[in-house]
């Protein structure tokens, strides 16, 4: 950081932006999903890459496929937990779900916060209200979940505890 600043997170001092990142999670608005995982499969290797060793390397006691296994109930997606991701070139998962794996993909690091960026873009406003329904969820187990979305419908609007809006202001 700047000298003289100081970054602080749930109440601790932090000395670097790299100790933040074990803390946050961020979102993308396009998801960055590899096509030919199942969902699961997807999960599992964000988990390898972002959990602490120690649930990492307890395959034996079922600690990180039981996190795993969580976090794909909180997103809706146990019923196609086996099926591939898929893109525009193969066949996979329907849009809403992507979205909600790639979601995922941050989730199982357990970030104490959440940044998603236009995470209902692309989507119908029912897969749009699923999405919200999911963070919702994460937000309701104590994770902080801060999301930029444009002009929502009612029913997603609602969905949202805390509200900021942003506009130009005008010099007069």
């Amino acid at each position: 950081p700047l000298a003289g600043s100081e970054i602080t997170l749930n109440n601790s001092t932090r000395n670097s932006i790299a100790q933040m990142s074990k803390l946050v999670g961020f979102v993308p608005q396009d998801d960055i999903l590899m096509a030919s995982l199942t969902v699961k499969e997807t999960l599992r290797f964000h988990a390898s890459l972002r959990l602490p060793v120690h649930i990492v390397g307890s395959e034996g006691n079922g600690t990180k496929e039981r996190w795993i296994d969580d976090c794909i109930d909180l997103l809706g997606l146990t019923d196609v937990k086996h099926s591939i991701v898929g893109d525009e070139n193969r066949r996979g998962i329907s849009g809403g779900q992507r979205k909600r794996v790639n979601i995922g993909a941050e989730l199982v690091s357990d970030p104490s916060i959440l940044f998603c960026d236009e995470p209902t873009s692309g989507l119908d406003s029912s897969a749009a209200l699923e999405v919200i329904n999911c963070l919702k969820l994460a937000a309701q187990e104590g994770m902080t979940v801060v999301a930029v979305i444009h002009q929502p419908r009612t029913s997603v609007f609602e969905l949202f505890d805390d509200l900021i809006l942003l506009g130009r202001s005008s010099a007069t």
